[in-house]
């Protein structure tokens, strides 16, 4: 899962699927993952940029992006990378 820092990727950059609760920006989508499932993750938001919130973190995922709440397994998130953020300016649980 270690792969080579992309020219896009950030040196903080991690995977979703290995996040914790807190705030991220999605960094990037690795290459590497299947055009369906991309094109999925994309439709849903999780754009380079796009601002995310992590509120639960075991099997799934429970995110707040775009003012929508999804909870997604770890798998499917594997090829999503993101940077930690400062705090939501609100700070409260949804």
């Amino acid at each position: 899962m270690n792969s080579p820092l992309s020219p896009h990727q950030s040196p903080e950059a991690r995977p979703l699927s290995h996040a914790t609760q807190g705030d991220y920006l999605v960094d990037h989508l690795d290459a590497s993952t299947p055009p369906a499932l991309r094109a999925r993750l994309l439709e849903l938001g999780l754009t380079t940029g796009a601002p995310l919130s992590v509120w639960r973190a075991g099997s799934r995922l429970t995110l707040t992006l775009r003012r929508s709440h999804l909870v997604v397994r770890r798998s499917e998130v594997e090829g999503v990378w993101v940077t930690p953020s400062a705090p939501s300016p609100t700070g409260a649980q949804p």
